[in-house]
């Protein structure tokens, strides 16, 4: 499997703890230099994959919350159905 279809296969918070960990390894500053730069180029795939779920999740709710002529509405939570 490639590296691309292995972060494609993660959910938004299977990457994003994986992203947070190699930030925190690279802000240890510990690594060679060559480790640096390969965590950096997975947590760039790792950042742009977040991202995209996050634009679709953005999308599929801006058309779940548009009313028939366009207008986004947002209805409340119902605060008694918790």
């Amino acid at each position: 499997m490639s590296q691309n279809a292995d972060i494609a296969a993660l959910s938004f918070e299977e990457a994003f703890r994986e992203l947070e960990a190699l930030v925190e390894q690279m802000e240890a500053g510990n690594l060679p230099l060559e480790d640096t730069i390969r965590l950096f180029e997975r947590g760039s795939l790792l950042a742009r994959h977040c991202q995209d779920l996050l634009d679709k999740a953005e999308l599929k709710l801006k058309l779940l919350t548009e009313s028939p002529d366009g207008e986004a509405t947002f209805a409340p939570f119902d605060e008694g159905s918790r």
